[in-house]
């Protein structure tokens, strides 16, 4: 998540964590990437 990994399959997602306040950047592996957009 945003280029750092997260192990715990229970963490929450803070409002600092998102990247301009709105997105999320999903990696799984090399090539697989992924953008979510969070909205309240």
């Amino acid at each position: 998540m945003n280029n750092s990994k997260v192990t715990d399959p229970d963490a929450v997602i803070d409002q600092a964590e998102l990247l301009h306040g709105r997105y999320l950047l999903l990696r799984r592996g090399k090539k697989n990437l992924a953008t979510v957009e969070v909205t309240v």
